[in-house]
């Protein structure tokens, strides 16, 4: 622990000793009378790591909104909806909505689903159409 007097050793200890968090609080004493951790030798080995985190975040995010589209559902919208066991899309119509990207659809065969909106499409055209929902998708999807 270094040399130097029995002050100094005592002053060391006694440091330590209430930058130690205590079982019973689980704060330090320094924590509780202070109101902040004070900083010690080994909160100088550990490097900060917030600001690189954050700026890791940022760079993400500005990547995935170069691409991202937003997608904006309204009630009585033609979508087509995911079917979550076989992936199948189905024609359905919003019927209300429950969350900020969450959905209450109502398929053609009355069954109503809730669904993300990563699971909706639009779907344009007569909604009588002979055209199955599998060339509905492929005609969708290529113009992305």
């Amino acid at each position: 622990m270094g040399g130097g007097s029995i002050e100094t050793k005592l002053a060391r200890f006694l440091f330590h000793y209430r930058n130690t968090p205590h079982t019973t609080t689980g704060q330090s004493p320094s924590k509780l009378l202070m109101g902040r951790i004070v900083r010690t030798h080994m909160d100088l080995l550990i490097p900060k790591v917030g600001a690189g985190v954050r700026y890791k975040q940022a760079k993400q995010k500005e990547q995935h909104d170069t691409h991202a589209r937003d997608r904006v559902f309204k009630v009585n919208d033609s979508v087509l909806v995911q079917d979550m066991i076989n992936g199948k899309w189905l024609p359905g119509i919003v019927s209300k909505q429950t969350g900020p990207v969450s959905f209450i659809v109502e398929l053609e065969d009355q069954r109503t689903w809730k669904r993300h909106q990563d699971h909706l499409r639009h779907r344009s055209g007569p909604a009588d159409s002979q055209e199955t929902v599998e060339e509905m998708w492929e005609r969708h999807t290529s113009k992305q």
